[in-house]
């Protein structure tokens, strides 16, 4: 069965989704995903996919599950695959509370309160089958490496290239790992010793990939992805692995995470955004704690809770803090709200709704009828489009 995740890119709020573009990546046949580490080749309706250190946004909900049995009890081996999932979860949540302190530090989150909700979600898509595999034993959760990796997110600095890099840099990487060889079955690229799990996309559930190696700086990328705090560059001539946001100002770039410090790629160019205070053309544009306010197009802070803003300025231009919304009714940034309250974004309903035709619902519950977002397992089966607990694929 084909399934869907609840978790979609284009629902999340002004200011934090052209930040989230960067962090997660983008879908689309020519654009890598932000670590650089993700490539596919194909035509048809079978395509080959590469990855390496976390999972591009197009790629959740099929690419890591495998051809094999489905489980949703026990592992073939017999053991709980509940067992461990409360050390799992509690890293998630942890890890959504470390990028959130950070966010709020740096300007582009408005509250704790506001930001963690959205960002377990975000991590529970990126990282789909992580929780079975540790379970399982395939896949090792080094604790003492979490714990470097939480301290090194909320330290970061307050830039474009540390947001849109840091679960590519080694200290995230290194919480999970496998040693499946090359040649070795996978469902999720941490099975895999080099990072890198290649499989072909294909309609059921499960789809099984193989271990292949990764490239490593100065190494060609143009048939595999490159190992972890690496990037695939195109220097105009040949696509070579470099290391992550390593270009300086004025050096061909087309991604964000090329680029170093607080440049940004625009116009092929890593380059210098204007701060706060300075004129801007669009949100792009500005310095990574504000936004391009297109009245005056001068590069502002993002707004808090009841500030004026306007929706109908667009998804990037409403100026409100990443955690919040513009409000259609009060035209204020807003807070996610419960069930029964008026919305236009994933963000703008809390934990126990989705946003249903301008209007926060209740999630729906398993077996009963659903929507992409709408189900509280947060797996939508579109074969009946009915909320599914996704089946565990182990090989």
């Amino acid at each position: 069965m084909n399934i869907v995740p609840r978790l979609r890119l284009g629902d999340f709020s002004p200011a934090l989704a052209l930040l989230l573009s960067a962090c997660l990546g983008c879908s689309g046949s020519d654009e890598e995903s932000a670590s650089g580490s993700a490539t596919s080749t194909g035509t048809g309706t079978s395509e080959t996919s590469t990855s390496t250190g976390q999972t591009s946004t197009g790629e959740t909900s099929t690419g890591q599950t495998s051809t094999g049995e489905t489980s949703t009890g026990e592992t073939s081996s017999g053991t709980d695959t509940d067992a461990n999932s409360g050390i799992y979860d509690d890293y998630i949540k942890a890890k959504a509370e470390a990028i959130c302190e950070y966010s709020v530090g740096c300007g582009i989150a408005f509250s704790l309160e506001t930001c963690v909700h959205g960002w377990v979600l975000i991590e529970q898509s990126l990282r789909t089958g992580l929780s079975e595999s540790i379970d399982h034993g395939s896949v090792i959760f080094d604790p003492e490496q979490a714990e470097e990796c939480l301290d090194f997110i909320r330290n970061g600095a307050c830039t474009h290239a540390f947001f849109a890099n840091y679960d590519d840099d080694l200290t995230c990487t290194s919480v999970f790992s496998g040693d499946r060889e090359n040649g070795a079955p996978c469902t999720v690229q941490q099975h895999c010793s080099s990072g890198v799990c290649e499989w072909e996309m294909c309609e059921s559930q499960c789809c099984e990939g193989v271990c292949v190696p990764s490239a490593a700086i100065g190494e060609s990328c143009a048939s595999t992805a490159c190992a972890s705090g690496a990037t695939c560059y195109d220097n105009g001539v040949e696509n070579l692995c470099i290391e992550i946001a390593s270009l300086g100002e004025g050096a061909l770039c087309s991604w964000y995470d090329e680029c170093s410090g607080e440049l940004v790629c625009v116009g092929e160019a890593c380059t210098v955004p204007p701060s706060k205070g300075e004129p801007c053309l669009d949100s792009v544009l500005c310095s990574f704690t504000s936004s391009c306010d297109p009245e005056t197009n001068i590069c502002v802070a993002n707004k808090g809770v009841g500030e004026s803003c306007d929706p109908e300025l667009g998804l990037y231009e409403s100026l409100c803090a990443g955690d919040l919304h513009c409000d259609y009714d009060t035209l204020v940034c807003t807070a996610p709200a419960p069930a029964g309250s008026l919305c236009k974004y994933f963000w703008g309903c809390d934990e126990s709704s989705y946003c249903d035709n301008g209007l926060c619902a209740l999630l729906v519950e398993l077996g009963e009828p659903c929507e992409n977002e709408s189900c509280a397992s947060g797996y939508c089966d579109e074969a009946t489009w009915t909320c599914v607990e996704v089946g565990t694929c182990l090989i």
